[in-house]
């Protein structure tokens, strides 16, 4: 949770809806939506909206890893409105599980050129690498130049962990 504080040098309670997508969503709500509000609205409103977010995360979760992709998309659209207004959220993002999520969401709606340090920074690597990737063709090229922005957001989809382990047979 970042530690954004009040005037009054309060900060957002330590909630959240457990790990994973439905935990990160009421963190960034409540990091970037809901805690600025408290100067305006008061504690007692904040507290209820965060209570509502932590009701509702594990559905739009839900909504957001499901097979329909209307509704993937459309929960994409409504959470990063609400996240970001009509802005891109930080490239880091991207790289925490709810930006992967999204990421895999938006990945065929997305026709849209970027920079070799734009995709660095969203797979958070080097502008060095994105461009050894394009030369071997891991990352397409846009056809206006720069990097396609779905060949970056699929990426970021891919499932992330440890390699699978292969049993292997020693001569013998």
């Amino acid at each position: 949770m970042t530690e954004n504080l009040s005037a009054h040098g309060e900060q957002p309670a330590d909630r959240s809806a457990g790990s994973g997508v439905a935990g990160q969503i009421v963190q960034d709500l409540d990091a970037y939506v809901l805690w600025p509000l408290v100067p305006l609205l008061g504690i007692d409103m904040h507290d209820l909206m965060l209570d509502r977010a932590e009701a509702r995360s594990r559905l739009l979760a839900a909504e957001l890893t499901g097979a329909e992709p209307r509704v993937r998309a459309q929960a994409v659209i409504d959470l990063m409105n609400s996240l970001w207004g009509q802005g891109d959220p930080p490239a880091h993002w991207w790289n925490t599980p709810l930006g992967r999520t999204c990421a895999g969401a938006l990945a065929s709606q997305v026709d849209v050129a970027i920079t070799h340090q734009e995709a660095a920074d969203m797979l958070g690597i080097t502008r060095g690498s994105i461009a050894q990737m394009v030369a071997r063709g891991t990352l397409l090229r846009h056809q206006d130049g720069g990097v396609e922005k779905a060949a970056v957001l699929r990426r970021l989809a891919r499932p992330t962990g440890p390699a699978p382990i292969t049993a292997t047979r020693r001569p013998g």
